[in-house]
């Protein structure tokens, strides 16, 4: 390996494009040793909600349902570097409406316009989310936006919003998302009338088949705070900044 790269992909498997320098092969090597050091408590945890699942009828997005009762998770530091590497070239060429950051221990965050298909006609709302590698958790927080049209908002049906989601963070992440937290948010943003400040609701998903059901039962307000700390400690920005970011008007 040369000076300028501590690992490279195969050039026999097509990933020889795939670069860490040293710092960033750093940060991956400790990334995968915590998350190595946690896998019997994570597996341990997964097989029982995967069990408490299965009684009511439903089953895990990304759920292979092996024989042990558990999707099987790549741990191999090999797949770790691989990972790694093509979330920093996508994120070096991504581009509006969707960009991909991390943090300085390596997380990825996803901010974009996420189109979705409401009962009333096309619709489109503000993600943020962000993935903690070591849990395999993400919390993934949709904003309602003044350009979405009043009759297409994201609360009329929760669920067909995380459909349009999960597939676009489980590429992001590289994960199947087994466990994430969603939390809808609304604030002066979501309209062109005067609206009141910020509120950030947490809705209880539940994945059924192929698909997420909002019972609409079990939302809980929570705070500012709240959603930052779910977010891995992600000081949000003000929305209007964010899609001025992302080039959206409205």
């Amino acid at each position: 390996m040369t000076a300028e790269y501590a690992w490279r992909g195969r050039a026999e498997d097509g990933e020889d494009h795939l670069t860490l320098t040293a710092a960033e092969d750093a940060i991956v090597r400790g990334a995968w040793e915590r998350a190595a050091a946690k896998r019997a408590d994570f597996d341990d945890m997964m097989r029982d909600i995967q069990g408490k699942t299965a009684e009511h009828g439903g089953q895990l997005p990304g759920d292979r349902m092996e024989s042990e009762g558990v999707h099987e998770i790549d741990y191999s530091l090999t797949h770790s570097r691989r990972a790694a590497g093509s979330h920093k070239r996508e994120g070096q060429m991504s581009t509006t409406p969707q960009n991909i950051t991390y943090t300085e221990d390596g997380a990825p965050r996803f901010t974009g316009i996420v189109h979705w298909r409401h009962a009333a006609g096309p619709a489109h709302c503000l993600v943020r989310a962000a993935y903690i590698p070591e849990t395999h958790q993400a919390t993934v927080l949709v904003s309602e936006i003044a350009s979405n049209p009043d009759n297409r908002g994201i609360t009329a049906d929760f669920g067909k919003v995380a459909d349009a989601i999960l597939p676009l963070l489980q590429e992001a992440f590289r994960s199947q998302l087994q466990r994430a937290v969603w939390i809808a948010h609304f604030g002066e943003f979501s309209y062109h009338d005067p609206a009141g400040p910020d509120t950030f609701t947490q809705v209880p998903l539940v994945w059924q088949g192929d698909t997420f059901v909002d019972d609409r039962k079990g939302d809980v307000r929570i705070s500012r705070a709240d959603t930052e700390r779910f977010l891995g400690g992600w000081q949000l920005r003000p929305v209007p900044e964010v899609l001025s970011e992302l080039g959206h008007e409205g």
